[in-house]
């Protein structure tokens, strides 16, 4: 089962043990499928584990390890609207 909607995330430090790093928010997505993500929730509760098969998972953009929450969220925002992933994917939230 191929969508081909798109998911745009973030991760940054949370504090100086690297809480919330990419490391950690790929570990999240590899426990649960999801990751917390409302539309994806929804997508596992309907197909299960097999609704993931599909997935690739990409990084589109790097920032130094101490870049702030506000600096990637930002970026993020940016890529969510250029890759229209709001409109046309599992991305809900837009700040914008």
């Amino acid at each position: 089962m191929a969508t081909n909607k798109l998911y745009v995330g973030s991760a940054y430090k949370l504090n100086q043990h690297g809480d919330g790093s990419l490391w950690t928010r790929w570990k999240t997505y590899a426990n649960n499928y999801h990751g917390g993500n409302k539309l994806m929730k929804e997508l596992y509760k309907q197909y299960g584990a097999v609704g993931f098969t599909h997935f690739h998972y990409s990084i589109i953009e790097t920032f130094d390890v101490n870049s702030s929450q506000k600096d990637v969220t930002s970026r993020e925002e940016e890529w969510k609207k250029r890759l229209r992933s709001v409109e046309t994917g599992y991305n809900s939230n837009a700040t914008r």
